[in-house]
């Protein structure tokens, strides 16, 4: 699958699979694929022209062929409000280290493409290209390590697998979480991220 950002809308392009050869319309094959809209939602999103097959306008009862290339147009009204707040705790010309707060997703997934963390940072860093080093979730607040370079993820993924780096999960529940402040964060170094969930 390919994701292409505009101004207006989502374009996520794949190329089409039988799943286990059962032959499927593109409706059947919609509400498999994409689980958070029910069946009037997808047909909404048909007739609103959003669903596009080998570049023809879908249809609900299209029957679908191997390596057909479906285009979806979500648009953006559909992407899920998200806590945009985030700090650039460190970054140099290799590294960034943000500490994102609970309910922003790190990577564009199922619901979120748009409000996510690594949309957000190659936004404002105008980067093409960024390397999630580890993740987190998207309720679960922390600092996460991003790459701005391939040979830079590869080096630090292998400190990763040497346990090289070490990742230490705080969690608590209700009010027995220590107060910690955002300037307690740049203490950690590399080696010990601290995250809160």
């Amino acid at each position: 699958m390919s994701i292409r950002m505009t101004s207006e809308h989502t374009e996520l392009t794949f190329h089409y699979m039988r799943v286990e050869g059962r032959e499927e319309t593109l409706l059947e094959f919609l509400l498999r694929r994409f689980r958070y809209l029910d069946d009037q939602e997808w047909r909404e999103n048909i007739n609103d022209r959003r669903i596009w097959v080998d570049g023809k306008l879908g249809r609900t009862n299209f029957k679908l062929r191997n390596n057909q290339k479906i285009v979806y147009l979500r648009p953006d009204f559909l992407v899920p409000d998200v806590d945009l707040d985030f700090d650039i705790i460190f970054e140099d010309d290799a590294l960034i280290a943000v500490c994102k707060s609970g309910n922003l997703p790190t990577s564009p997934s199922g619901k979120y493409y748009k409000n996510t963390l690594v949309s957000l940072i190659k936004s404002q860093f105008g980067l093409k290209k960024l390397y999630t080093l580890h993740r987190l979730d998207r309720e679960t607040s922390g600092v996460i390590i991003f790459a701005k370079r391939h040979e830079v993820a590869q080096s630090m993924a292998a400190h990763f697998r040497k346990n090289l780096v070490q990742k230490y999960i705080l969690q608590s529940s209700a009010d027995t979480f220590p107060k910690f402040q955002r300037q307690q964060f740049r203490r950690f170094s590399f080696r010990c991220l601290l995250v809160r969930t």
